[in-house]
């Protein structure tokens, strides 16, 4: 496996005996004021798809030493070799750039198109028809010649319901300062309320984990720990990140949703699945959140279509394909 930062510390402490090669960062840091969100996202756009040039390089490198039969990247649209079959997944095959920016999306579109449409395939981790989890994220590319839809992909399925207890389990995530300010939000809440949280802090590689009277805090969790709190909490407070959001629709899990400041595709998300039965959204400057716990932690969730059984098993066949 390759990758670099939190998310290779995390296939580590999940995947302990596999093989680990480094790849480059990608040093975008979003801007802490949401006003200039968009701005800086424009100026970086020349360091993005020069991480792509990079991520080309060292795949090239990193082929010629294990001489892998098949590549599949998570949204690294650098990561693949032409000499060998290689699948990006991604949810977003035409992003939603910030409206203040939104003049420049044909620019960026015509670019990724690109990128995308030189993998042999492009995973596409949701329904192509409604109801889907992410609208036209992944549903409004006609330019994109080799996408699949593969159902929603995540590595939780529906869950034991049996020992739920009323409490709130908070993950904080994403890209600084933004991460930190989620974890202060939570701090606060739990001082105000009577509310029991469990906050998840989104920090592999650190083991001081804390308690204090109505707050549990752990650094990082492996899957199997992870599940056990997601059975145990009767609400998930969580970013609106895609990722999150195929977790709580695999484990049919309620769930209320923060979008990150500034970020465009966490704001359309949240619009796209308003009116979905396992999600409600609060807004930490404007909303009562006692009020929003209360009504969604009543709420009855019916069947759900949103399952990843799919996702999984065609990511199985492929393997098997390439393992034969």
């Amino acid at each position: 496996m390759c990758g670099n930062g939190e998310s290779l510390k995390l296939l580590k402490d999940e995947f302990p005996e596999l093989h680990y090669e480094l790849l480059p960062k990608y040093s975008i840091r979003y801007s802490k004021n949401p006003r200039w969100f968009a701005l800086k996202m424009l100026l970086h756009l020349p360091r993005f798809f020069n991480s792509i040039r990079k991520d080309f390089a060292a795949t090239k490198l990193i082929c010629k030493k294990h001489k892998p039969q098949l590549i599949i990247s998570d949204n690294r649209y650098g990561f693949r070799n032409p000499e060998i079959t290689s699948i990006l997944i991604t949810h977003q095959t035409k992003p939603l750039l910030p409206k203040s920016i939104r003049a420049f999306s044909n620019l960026v579109w015509k670019r990724l198109e690109k990128k995308m449409n030189v993998f042999d395939e492009v995973w596409i981790p949701d329904f192509e028809f409604e109801p889907n989890l992410s609208g036209i994220l992944s549903h409004n590319n006609s330019n994109l010649k080799k996408g699949i839809y593969i159902g929603p992909l995540s590595r939780f399925s529906k869950i034991d319901t049996t020992n739920t207890q009323n409490s709130i389990l908070a993950i904080a995530s994403g890209p600084e300062p933004h991460r930190s300010e989620f974890e202060k939000m939570v701090l606060v809440l739990a001082e105000k309320t009577d509310l029991h949280f469990t906050l998840l802090q989104g920090k592999p590689g650190r083991t001081n984990n804390s308690q204090s009277k109505n707050l549990v805090c752990y650094n990082h969790l492996n899957t199997k720990e992870l599940k056990t709190l997601f059975e145990r909490c009767s609400v998930v407070l969580t970013r609106s990140g895609y990722s999150s959001i195929m977790d709580m629709a695999a484990m049919l899990k309620k769930a209320i949703l923060i979008p990150t400041p500034g970020q465009s595709e966490q704001n359309y998300l949240i619009e796209h699945l308003v009116n979905h039965e396992l999600f409600s959204v609060y807004n930490p400057k404007t909303d009562d959140f006692l009020k929003i716990y209360k009504e969604i932690n009543n709420r009855h969730i019916q069947n759900s279509n949103l399952d990843n059984t799919n996702a999984l098993l065609h990511i199985k066949n492929t393997l098997i394909q390439f393992s034969e």
